[in-house]
């Protein structure tokens, strides 16, 4: 009885749901329910790291809204496809990494009940170069850092940047960063967004007329199996690392660049462009290039405004090869 008249109690309370006026049943506020666990940063913190991304694609940023303290924080702009795998150590002309490993045979039940004969690799009668290259390879690829600079050469550091006030918007998902460089004569803006259906980074920055020295700096390090997924500063030779300049054109309202980074046996393609006639982007090392407004004297009268983005595709990829023709949205369509 107390079965039934609980199942009795259910039904009706379905019912009289189903009966209520739709503006009644849907009066949440999905945006604002959302946007209260909107994120706050209001200091140039180590730690204080947000991301923008899409589930297969992350970039993530310090208070500049880029990865500009790359130097004192793990930054780094990564894909579900972007993995590194450092030759094997000593390999030889003959067989695969995997054929100079010891395997230990486990039997083991699938979920549909059939036993499988399961191999797990051991390190035994290796030495220990060729077991740390299995226990670290495959492993992820940072694929490029943007950072602000200043005059192209000088990186901000944490003291550089105060007055700051930085919001994650987690309904629109971009990233609002305000700030002042030192004790500068107006602040910076930059806002930080991630395409949501493929690997693109999008940013626009307002920098004000008296910071005419302030760029942004594309750079590309070498694979690591560290947790920064980077490697700055070991000496690579060009036949392991390489960045080429695919294709490099300017119109008169802007400009784009289409790169082909190789690292060892892995390849990816990047391509970004850039929505301002007054600004240049220029090569400034191997692996490293800046987007710096023009030096002319009208250009640096009043405040700029470039919007940057940069699409990051898998040099595997065949539609990787119609890269060029495939150009990164810009900021306004990222954030759509």
């Amino acid at each position: 009885v107390f079965g039934g008249k609980m199942r009795g109690r259910s039904a009706l309370l379905q019912l009289s749901l189903l009966l209520l006026p739709l503006s009644v049943r849907s009066k949440i506020d999905r945006e604002a329910v959302v946007r209260r666990h909107n994120v706050w940063v209001d200091s140039a913190e180590e730690l204080a790291v947000l991301s923008v991304g899409n589930g297969n694609f992350a970039f993530n940023v310090d208070a500049t809204g880029l990865q500009t303290f790359n130097a004192s924080m793990i930054l780094a702009t990564q894909s579900s496809w972007g993995w590194h795998t450092s030759p094997f150590p000593a390999l030889g002309s003959e067989g695969t990494p995997f054929d100079n490993f010891s395997y230990q045979i486990f039997n083991k039940t699938d979920a549909h009940g059939r036993l499988r004969q399961v191999p797990y690799a051991t390190c035994a009668n290796n030495s220990k170069p060729k077991c740390n290259w299995f226990y670290s390879n495959p492993h992820r690829l940072n694929l490029g850092q943007m950072s602000l600079m200043i005059n192209g050469k000088q990186r901000l550091t944490p003291p550089d940047v105060t007055n700051v006030s930085q919001s994650l918007d987690l309904y629109k998902g971009y990233i609002d960063s305000n700030f002042t460089i030192g004790h500068g004569c107006a602040r910076v803006r930059v806002e930080t967004a991630a395409d949501a259906h493929d690997d693109t980074v999008a940013i626009r920055m307002r920098a004000p007329s008296c910071l005419p020295g302030l760029g942004i700096q594309l750079a590309f390090p070498f694979a690591a199996s560290s947790s920064s997924a980077s490697d700055w500063h070991s000496s690579i030779p060009g036949s392991r690392h390489s960045t080429i300049v695919v294709s490099n054109t300017s119109t008169s309202t802007g400009g784009s660049v289409v790169l082909s980074r190789r690292l060892d046996a892995d390849a990816y393609f990047v391509h970004c462009r850039y929505a301002d006639s007054r600004w240049i982007l220029s090569r400034n090392g191997p692996h490293s290039f800046v987007l710096l407004r023009s030096s002319s004297d009208d250009a640096l009268q009043s405040p700029s405004e470039v919007q940057l983005s940069c699409k990051f595709s898998n040099g595997d990829d065949v539609e990787a090869m119609q890269f060029p023709s495939s150009p990164p949205s810009d900021f306004t369509d990222t954030l759509r």
